[in-house]
């Protein structure tokens, strides 16, 4: 039996079961599942993690991306549980031109150019988080009946989101790579943000009205950096 992790998430309606190079076997279980049950439903599927877990064997003894500067073979959005693996195909165009099949990306042109092939991955990111980050953040201000006017992507280079006094809130695309719960975190700071644009007491006791554990969630954003690769840093 692989080594794992569980997760326990109160946005999970089903059981599931994430394999990742750089997480190795995450459970994420619905609160209303008991994580003794876990053994016995990997053993069901061990089979399906066996081959799963071979594809990763080289990738694991990889340095991070986030220390590389060199093109990127697989992109973890791990905030909507995504994994791309990428292929390069050089010709002689001087240009690059990206296309998504499925959970792969083809990469085709001037590939061996590191910096053209970071602005490309980032385009692609900004469209990947203009896609998934304002539907969710919708649903989330819905829940608490706080009402933003607009929502816009941004690559920023040092700030998660941000709001405005006109009631936009700014969204990193970098956002994608972060755990769910971190990105449920910054939507509701940014949203209580809507009542009170300051860090004053009065924020903190509504964020916590509305997320009990946003101190300590707080301090983890802070140390979030790591999750983000190289590429998609804006230097």
């Amino acid at each position: 039996m692989p080594a794992y992790r569980v997760r326990v998430s109160s946005r999970a309606r089903h059981v599931r079961i994430q394999v990742s190079a750089e997480e190795g076997v995450i459970v994420v279980l619905p609160q209303t599942v008991d994580p003794a049950s876990v053994p016995a439903l990997l053993w069901k599927k061990k089979a399906w993690l066996d081959r799963t877990l071979s594809q990763f064997e080289g990738l694991q003894h990889q340095p991070p991306l986030a220390t590389q500067e060199t093109s990127p073979t697989l992109i973890c959005l791990r905030a909507i549980n995504q994994q791309f693996y990428i292929t390069y195909h050089k010709d002689a165009n001087p240009s690059l031109h990206i296309h998504t099949l499925g959970n792969r990306l083809l990469l085709r042109g001037h590939v061996t150019h590191y910096f053209l092939v970071k602005q490309t991955l980032q385009r692609w990111l900004t469209e990947q988080a203009h896609l998934h980050l304002p539907p969710w953040l919708e649903t989330v201000s819905k829940e608490i009946s706080l009402k933003h006017f607009k929502t816009i992507i941004r690559g920023q280079r040092t700030r998660w989101a941000s709001c405005s006094q006109r009631q936009t809130i700014s969204l990193n695309h970098k956002l994608l790579f972060l755990p769910p719960h971190l990105v449920r975190y910054v939507f509701l700071h940014e949203l209580v943000h809507l009542v009170h644009f300051n860090h004053s007491p009065r924020f903190w006791t509504l964020l916590t009205h509305f997320e009990s554990n946003c101190r300590s969630l707080d301090q983890e954003l802070r140390r979030a950096g790591h999750y983000v690769p190289a590429w998609a840093e804006r230097r």
